[in-house]
């Protein structure tokens, strides 16, 4: 009897010990890893702009097209020779397609394949997205187009892939809890009040996190001398609540990659955009900053792209912000890997198919 209940103990204790075990692994795997992210990538072709008998306009990119047949494959692949499984997932964070079609067949087409044209670079790793403004815009005659804007294609035919990488269905706005991290997938293009009450209910589900992050197509922060407006709906809101998270925005849409910190006496928001448009991919050009402070980048901005701004002044919001640094560069187009730790959040550019980073900025 005293050896049966010896053995019991003796299985229990390697039970527990491999329990622990699992539990210290599953623990290193979250607490340290990294996250593939992608720009824009402005999937086009030709083919999608000659449907036989139809003589509807479109807004067809030849630079696009050649870019995807010249470059982009490039691009994927190098960021994949770089993938390994302590990668949770990859991020696309909007404009997955060019657009600019006329017909819902074809917008649903070009959606469908832009992802299974993307897919196979990363056939281990999830592939995540938002939704850009070219993913559901709209171009054409009035008697065909009723809207510049078709939502409901893409919550049809590109949501579905999404939701068959994660294994479970979402809504517009999605979350990933991985590890101690907090990943939100935030849709700028519906109704505002539904995505700041989603923001809310999220940190509600979820008030103890290690890091946040925002993954959003448009900014949240005025980070391109083209078009400072370029900023989310309700950016303000936004911001108020991310600033008591100490989040990090990860946004794209202008093509010009930043690093910006700002703080408000209650928290601070680091926001990072990245670009991946492949004609700017591989140059040779060194990486470069093009603004090194807030105050540059105002030297650089054109007055008349102020008269009309999308919002409420965004550059008066900023000068309101304690702005602990402010960057843009250029010759950063290519992909970003996230490194997550407890030591930080760093993000590293890669700008051509060297597998070495152009450069390296910490985040958080």
């Amino acid at each position: 009897m005293n050896k049966f209940i010896a053995l019991f103990i003796a299985v229990l204790s390697a039970g527990c010990a491999f329990d622990q075990k699992q539990a210290s692994t599953a623990e290193t795997v979250a607490s340290e890893y990294r996250v593939l992210v992608l720009g824009d990538i402005h999937f086009e072709g030709k083919q999608y702009h000659t449907i036989p008998g139809m003589t509807y306009r479109t807004k067809y990119s030849k630079k696009y097209d050649e870019m995807w047949k010249n470059a982009m494959p490039d691009l994927f692949t190098a960021s994949a020779k770089l993938l390994d499984k302590d990668v949770p997932f990859v991020a696309q964070l909007g404009d997955f397609i060019q657009g600019y079609l006329p017909l819902k067949e074809q917008r649903a087409k070009m959606l469908d394949d832009a992802f299974k044209a993307v897919k196979p670079y990363y056939p281990n790793h999830k592939l995540l997205s938002v939704p850009g403004n070219h993913d559901n815009q709209c171009y054409g005659p009035k008697n065909v187009v009723k809207s510049l804007k078709d939502y409901q294609t893409y919550a049809e035919v590109f949501t579905p892939h999404i939701e068959k990488e994660l294994g479970r269905k979402i809504d517009h706005n999605y979350v990933i809890r991985h590890g101690k991290d907090l990943y939100i997938f935030y849709d700028t293009y519906i109704k505002p009040d539904d995505s700041i009450k989603f923001l809310n209910e999220t940190f509600k589900k979820y008030p103890e996190n290690r890091y946040v992050f925002l993954l959003t197509h448009l900014p949240l922060f005025a980070s391109c001398t083209a078009s400072p407006g370029w900023l989310m709906p309700y950016y303000r809101k936004v911001a108020d609540i991310l600033f008591k998270q100490n989040a990090i925005v990860l946004a794209a849409h202008t093509h010009v990659p930043s690093v910006i910190k700002v703080s408000n006496g209650k928290g601070s928001i680091t926001q990072m955009v990245a670009s991946s448009i492949g004609y700017a991919w591989n140059t040779g050009k060194p990486f470069g900053i093009r603004c090194r402070s807030f105050d540059e980048m105002l030297k650089k901005v054109l007055p008349v792209r102020l008269k009309k701004p999308m919002h409420k002044n965004p550059i008066d919001y900023l000068k309101s912000l304690k702005i602990e640094s402010y960057e843009l560069y250029d010759n950063a187009t290519g992909f970003v890997y996230l490194n997550v730790s407890d030591k930080g959040v760093f993000a590293e550019f890669y700008t051509d198919k060297s597998g070495k980073a152009a450069a390296s900025k910490r985040l958080k």
